[in-house]
Protein backbone atom coordinates (compact mmCIF):
# COMPACT_ATOMS: atom_id res chain seq x y z
CA UNK A 1 0.00 0.00 0.00
CA UNK A 2 2.79 2.57 0.88
CA UNK A 3 5.20 1.34 -2.00
CA UNK A 4 5.34 3.06 -5.47
CA UNK A 5 2.22 3.49 -7.34
CA UNK A 6 4.07 4.22 -10.51
CA UNK A 7 6.29 2.53 -13.29
CA UNK A 8 10.43 3.02 -13.34
CA UNK A 9 9.74 4.89 -16.42
CA UNK A 10 7.08 7.61 -14.69
CA UNK A 11 9.48 7.69 -12.14
CA UNK A 12 12.36 9.13 -14.48
CA UNK A 13 10.08 11.67 -16.06
CA UNK A 14 9.17 12.91 -12.62
CA UNK A 15 13.05 13.06 -11.86
CA UNK A 16 13.70 14.78 -15.42
CA UNK A 17 11.38 17.46 -14.38
CA UNK A 18 12.54 18.00 -11.24
CA UNK A 19 16.33 17.95 -12.42
CA UNK A 20 14.63 20.87 -15.08
CA UNK A 21 12.71 22.86 -12.42
CA UNK A 22 15.93 22.95 -9.84
CA UNK A 23 17.99 23.93 -13.15
CA UNK A 24 16.10 26.56 -14.00
CA UNK A 25 15.59 27.81 -10.27
CA UNK A 26 19.53 27.70 -9.93
CA UNK A 27 19.91 29.99 -13.14
CA UNK A 28 17.57 32.69 -12.68
CA UNK A 29 18.85 32.80 -8.83
CA UNK A 30 22.52 33.23 -10.59
CA UNK A 31 21.22 35.53 -13.11
CA UNK A 32 19.62 38.08 -9.91
CA UNK A 33 22.71 38.05 -7.87
CA UNK A 34 24.50 38.65 -11.04
CA UNK A 35 22.99 41.63 -12.07
CA UNK A 36 22.62 42.72 -8.27
CA UNK A 37 26.26 41.69 -7.44
CA UNK A 38 27.11 45.64 -6.06
CA UNK A 39 24.07 45.14 -3.47
CA UNK A 40 25.05 41.89 -2.50
CA UNK A 41 28.70 43.60 -2.15
CA UNK A 42 27.38 46.52 -0.24
CA UNK A 43 25.25 44.49 2.22
CA UNK A 44 27.71 41.98 2.73
CA UNK A 45 29.92 44.64 3.48
CA UNK A 46 27.70 46.81 6.41
CA UNK A 47 27.14 42.85 7.85
CA UNK A 48 31.17 42.81 8.53
CA UNK A 49 31.03 46.51 9.77
CA UNK A 50 28.04 46.48 11.82
CA UNK A 51 27.26 42.88 12.27
CA UNK A 52 23.71 43.33 12.72
CA UNK A 53 21.42 45.46 10.28
CA UNK A 54 17.46 45.84 10.61
CA UNK A 55 15.44 45.98 8.03
CA UNK A 56 14.80 49.99 7.67
CA UNK A 57 18.75 49.75 7.23
CA UNK A 58 18.70 46.63 4.77
CA UNK A 59 16.80 48.92 2.43
CA UNK A 60 18.73 51.72 2.60
CA UNK A 61 21.90 49.76 1.83
CA UNK A 62 20.26 48.08 -1.45
CA UNK A 63 19.05 51.52 -2.48
CA UNK A 64 22.48 52.58 -2.44
CA UNK A 65 22.50 54.75 0.75
CA UNK A 66 24.84 54.79 3.59
CA UNK A 67 23.73 54.52 7.07
CA UNK A 68 25.41 55.90 9.82
CA UNK A 69 25.49 54.15 13.01
CA UNK A 70 28.10 53.04 15.48
CA UNK A 71 30.42 49.83 14.89
CA UNK A 72 30.11 47.30 17.34
CA UNK A 73 33.84 47.97 17.51
CA UNK A 74 33.23 51.59 18.20
CA UNK A 75 30.29 50.56 20.53
CA UNK A 76 32.74 48.23 23.23
CA UNK A 77 35.37 51.39 22.91
CA UNK A 78 32.81 53.84 24.22
CA UNK A 79 31.31 51.31 26.86
CA UNK A 80 35.69 51.04 27.65
CA UNK A 81 36.03 54.61 28.39
CA UNK A 82 32.48 55.17 29.88
CA UNK A 83 31.90 51.92 31.86
CA UNK A 84 28.18 51.52 33.25
CA UNK A 85 27.69 52.15 37.06
CA UNK A 86 27.80 48.51 39.20
CA UNK A 87 24.34 47.20 39.70
CA UNK A 88 23.94 47.89 43.29
CA UNK A 89 23.27 43.93 45.02
CA UNK A 90 20.35 42.98 47.33
CA UNK A 91 20.20 42.23 50.77
CA UNK A 92 19.73 38.14 50.98
CA UNK A 93 16.33 37.16 52.85
CA UNK A 94 16.87 36.68 56.21
CA UNK A 95 15.73 33.00 56.62
CA UNK A 96 12.12 32.41 58.17
CA UNK A 97 11.15 30.09 60.73
CA UNK A 98 10.82 27.61 58.79
CA UNK A 99 14.55 27.90 57.86
CA UNK A 100 15.66 27.63 61.27
CA UNK A 101 13.82 25.25 62.51
CA UNK A 102 13.08 22.73 59.56
CA UNK A 103 12.19 19.99 62.16
CA UNK A 104 9.05 21.58 63.29
CA UNK A 105 6.25 20.48 61.72
CA UNK A 106 3.81 22.85 59.64
CA UNK A 107 0.86 24.92 60.51
CA UNK A 108 -2.32 22.94 59.57
CA UNK A 109 -4.13 24.88 57.15
CA UNK A 110 -7.72 26.52 57.88
CA UNK A 111 -9.94 24.86 55.85
CA UNK A 112 -12.08 27.94 56.02
CA UNK A 113 -15.86 27.54 54.75
CA UNK A 114 -15.19 24.03 53.34
CA UNK A 115 -14.24 22.35 56.66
Amino acid sequence: MYGKTYSDKTAELIDAEIKNIMDQAYAEVKDLLDKNRDKVDNLKDALMKYETLDGEEVKLIIAGQKIDKPTVGELLEAEKKNPAPKTVTRKKKQPGPLAENPSDPLPKPDPGFSG
